[in-house]
């Protein structure tokens, strides 16, 4: 049963936290203290076309999880805006929020109020990472920009590829990879960035990499193709570096990438899209620094629990998972995503059947 409570959070009053795991839980007592209580922020992507993209704050507390659906309007007035693509909670204590077919980065303050934003793009930003103090943010314009984080001023701008997706950095590099997004073959490279020299170089691959992490000092990426009968092949690539030695070897195949704590988590999902609503196959897979891939279901047991479930965001947070599932009616029609958290053991501890938002994409962790 859902329960909502107003309590009063520092500079907001009327914020409605909801928890939806049965009739026994606790709200937390006024007021909300940033300062010891655990919080974050999550995107939700929204339907394209449909301006529902939405971010909802979650406030943890006691091993619960409290929630505050439409933060963004609630605190603004107006729809975060059509297709959101990643949010960032910065070193500086301020939230970033990209929103792809809106095209516009904005600036948040904790509270959720918009204090700034960002919208010269053609085509609209995608991906972020903070690097010393400043964002870097992939864009379907072909540049990666470097963004003040006081003023969202453009401080560089770095001319890499077409339609960029995802970002990530380490070591003094920024790898971002430039996707097949017209689907004529065009995008097959990463494109690299020295943070030293500001210089831009581009790594070669196959086709369609899209899909970007930083692990362990090397960068993990996805590339997709398609078969004779039009199934994706998705498979994972591990650029190492320095760049001067630059070199790309097969891991294995999967759909998406997951840092944690201990390993690079993997996830392999097929859809079948031939029937109503779509369903879903996952299989869950480890990589280790050994350089050895293995399957989850010996060390991390929610491989059960996920096998089938329309899985759209895996994340690990102090030792716990949060898995962000799509919802869909019998007729198809999407519905708001459920969050999932599991401990450190893969045992889950709390089902949220309503995340307050279309297809849950990422949670930033206020740190």
């Amino acid at each position: 049963m859902k329960k909502n409570i107003n309590i009063s959070m520092l500079a907001i009053a009327g914020i409605v936290l909801t928890s939806c795991e049965g009739d026994d839980f606790k709200f937390p007592v006024e007021p909300v203290n940033y300062a010891v209580m655990p919080y974050g922020y999550m995107l939700n992507q929204g339907s394209y076309g449909a301006n529902n993209a939405s971010v909802t704050a979650m406030y943890l507390r006691g091993g619960e999880s409290y929630l505050s659906p439409d933060f963004y309007l609630k605190n603004n007035g107006q729809n975060l805006g059509d297709q959101a693509q990643d949010i960032l909670f910065s070193e500086a204590g301020r939230v970033f929020v990209s929103v792809t077919n809106s095209k516009y980065i904005a600036k948040l303050d904790r509270d959720g109020r918009e204090l700034t934003r960002y919208d010269a793009f053609t085509n609209g930003p995608r991906s972020m990472v903070e690097v010393n103090g400043d964002i870097f943010l992939s864009t379907y314009d072909g540049k990666v920009l470097r963004l003040d984080t006081a003023s969202l001023a453009v401080k560089a701008t770095y001319e890499v590829g077409a339609y960029l997706e995802d970002i990530a950095a380490a070591a003094g590099w920024v790898v971002v990879t430039n996707s097949d997004y017209t689907g004529m073959g065009l995008g097959h490279s990463l494109g690299v960035i020295n943070l030293a020299t500001g210089t831009v170089s581009e790594v070669e691959c196959e086709v369609n990499p899209t899909r970007l992490v930083a692990y362990n000092g090397d960068f993990f990426f996805t590339t997709t193709s398609y078969d004779a009968y039009w199934n994706a092949v998705t498979k994972v690539w591990r650029l190492r570096y320095p760049v001067t030695v630059n070199q790309i070897d097969s891991v294995t195949l999967a759909t998406n990438l997951y840092p944690t704590d201990d390993a690079l988590l993997m996830m392999n999902q097929s859809v079948n899209y031939y029937v109503t609503p779509y369903a879903y196959t996952n299989t869950f897979l480890r990589y280790t620094d050994d350089g050895k891939v293995s399957s989850v279901s010996e060390t991390v047991p929610f491989q059960t629990d996920l096998s089938s479930a329309p899985v759209y965001m895996v994340q690990q947070h102090d030792g716990r998972y949060y898995v962000g599932i799509a919802n869909f009616a019998a007729s198809g029609a999407v519905l708001n995503s459920s969050l999932l958290i599991f401990d450190k053991n893969g045992k889950l501890t709390e089902r949220i059947a309503d995340a307050g938002g279309v297809f849950l994409s990422k949670i930033a962790f206020a740190e």
